[in-house]
């Protein structure tokens, strides 16, 4: 398995994962399908400090995690949220453990750019 930054190629295989968990239920709090274009723009909209990585199996999407920013509220700037979805049929193998390390690997780079002394950023 590739951990990789997304592609725009990549945003129909991101709402078809992300809509398997909208169907199943009690994974995510949208109850709507999402569109390639849903996504593309989600990503429009991205700070520098967000970002989408895949998991890619034999040239195929199989999970994609994202990083975004908590809050607008400047207090909030250092914080983020992540979350990871994975295709139904590649849950159980490791795959989402891989992604979500890969997420907190990218979240630990982009601490170091924003935070200037360790007394801002406390991870928990």
């Amino acid at each position: 398995m590739q951990i990789r930054t997304y592609l725009k190629t990549d945003f129909q295989a991101i709402a078809d994962i992300y809509n398997e968990s909208i169907a199943i239920g009690g994974v995510t709090m949208d109850l709507q399908a999402y569109s390639s274009d849903d996504i593309a723009a989600i990503v429009k909209k991205f700070n520098h400090r967000e970002t989408i990585l895949v998991a890619q199996k034999e040239n195929q999407v199989i999970g994609w995690g994202i990083i975004k920013r908590y809050s607008d509220r400047p207090g909030y700037y250092v914080c983020c949220e992540t979350s990871i979805y994975l295709d139904f049929s590649s849950t159980g193998k490791g795959y989402g453990h891989s992604l979500q390390n890969a997420l907190l690997e990218k979240v630990n780079l982009l601490k170091k750019a924003w935070v200037n002394s360790p007394q801002q950023f406390l991870f928990h």
